[in-house]
């Protein structure tokens, strides 16, 4: 990776993470405020608590609007994933997806094809960052289980596999009826192996003079 090749990839990265952190602020506090709005007007007596209004909209902006969102942006936290390891790939390895398209035989996923062919052919050693890549193969497997059986965890692949992620991740939790609801802490635990992985790889790569 030459040094212009290192800034456009930096500036691309830091490009696509304020986009996404600024996102998950905006939306987040938005919908926080509505929600106090409600609180504050049952608290000054302008409508009753018990109003089915109330109810109804307290209800929509829990139950449909924040998780659809956090939904959204744990996706967007995938692809942010992917698209850095293959923009990467493609900058620095000729033949890059052909290579990764080689390894489709394989049970791993994109991510993990992508990783195969960078450690092989940049010589990155990523087992020092092994517990968060692990967490962002859990962040891939949940991600594809919303898109892919709308959350419902007994309509994926492997709904035990499923089941012990959930168990183990504090930002992930099972509905009554078995579906995936992802917390507001979903897209930070996302975010922060992305920021790690990144940081390794711009320190393992040496910056070359052409």
């Amino acid at each position: 990776m030459n040094l212009s090749q290192r800034k456009k990839f930096i500036g691309y990265f830091r490009k696509r993470l304020e986009s996404l952190d600024y996102c998950v602020a905006t939306f987040e506090n938005t919908i926080q405020d509505e929600k106090q709005t409600y609180v504050d007007a049952v608290n000054r007596k302008r409508i009753e608590p018990d109003d089915p209004e109330v109810s109804e909209a307290l209800f929509k902006l829990n139950y449909l609007i924040l998780p659809t969102f956090r939904n959204c942006m744990l996706l967007g936290a995938c692809t942010l994933i992917e698209d850095i390891l293959l923009r990467l790939g493609t900058d620095t390895i000729p033949h890059f997806k052909f290579q990764v398209l080689k390894l489709r035989c394989f049970r791993m996923s994109t991510v993990r094809r992508y990783l195969r062919v960078l450690e092989s052919q940049l010589t990155i050693d990523f087992t020092f960052i092994n517990n968060d890549l692990l967490l962002i193969d859990d962040i891939v497997k949940i991600r594809n289980a919303i898109t892919h059986a709308w959350g419902n965890i007994d309509n994926c692949k492997n709904p035990a596999e499923l089941r012990k992620i959930v168990s183990r991740r504090n930002w992930v939790e099972e509905t009554a009826d078995g579906y995936i609801l992802v917390s507001d802490e979903a897209y930070a635990d996302a975010i922060e192996p992305v920021l790690k992985l990144v940081k390794h790889i711009l320190d393992s790569v040496p910056v070359s003079d052409d």
